[in-house]
């Protein structure tokens, strides 16, 4: 089944990449995922960690029960369905039989120079999806669609990047988690407006005399006058 999602194309050091929005529901059954290929690929050709069942099972929640839940963009690797055959980019201007993405570049608007960098990204049945990063926000989001079909209808934002090889998906995982830092749960507590465990930390911190003013909400140090940090309160 043809997939056509309307993107915009760009580049970023070797890798060519387009990005867009698709709907839950169309990305259901399109993704696959580690454990989908694991009797295929050796060891030194896993391209993702494998998931955590009790994460997908928050994350879902959250997905339920926040109207104003959002997730940030997943990173989409476009494979062919044989692994040991070659990802085809079609010609949109001339299309065979034997192609599995193909990107129909929209006019050129404006005076600005260069081509178009907007259009659309087609997509065949002899494609699927991989998720680079973003394998449980994807899992959590079609565990909620079964809930509540209306998470289907939800859009994700996603960045689609055409397969060349493992090692290229290898390595895009490490960048893209190794060169993220983890917030400060201090300063996540102190930013969430929804928990009610960090909402009565903070009403704690400011009304109690011992902490106004003494509580590091930035992170887990104790800098200067600080007796306590947001984080301790809320284990408390």
């Amino acid at each position: 089944m043809m997939l056509t999602i309307d993107v915009s194309e760009g580049s970023q050091g070797i890798h060519r990449y387009f990005t867009g929005t698709v709907s839950v529901a169309e990305l259901d059954g399109r993704v696959v995922f580690p454990e989908d290929l694991a009797e295929r690929l050796e060891a030194d050709e896993e391209m993702q960690r494998a998931h955590s069942a009790s994460r997908i099972r928050k994350m879902s929640s959250y997905l339920l029960d926040a109207a104003d839940h959002f997730y940030s963009a997943v990173t989409l690797i476009i494979m062919p369905l044989d692994l040991d055959d070659d990802l085809v980019e079609g010609d949109p201007e001339n299309l065979g039989e034997d192609w599995g993405w193909a990107f129909e570049r929209a006019p050129k608007w404006g005076i600005s120079p260069g081509r178009s960098r907007l259009g659309r990204l087609h997509l065949t049945g002899s494609v699927r999806l991989f998720p680079g990063d973003g394998q449980h926000r994807l899992l959590s989001c079609f565990a909620a669609m079964q809930t509540d079909p209306n998470i289907g209808v939800e859009q994700i934002p996603v960045v689609l990047l055409p397969f060349t090889g493992f090692e290229q998906v290898r390595q895009l995982f490490a960048d893209l988690n190794l060169n993220a830092r983890p917030v400060s749960k201090t300063i996540g507590y102190d930013f969430d407006s929804r928990d009610p465990k960090a909402l009565l930390a903070k009403a704690v911190a400011d009304s109690v005399d011992l902490f106004k003013g003494r509580v590091n909400k930035r992170n887990g140090r104790l800098p200067g006058d600080s007796v306590i940090t947001l984080n301790t309160i809320v284990k408390g």
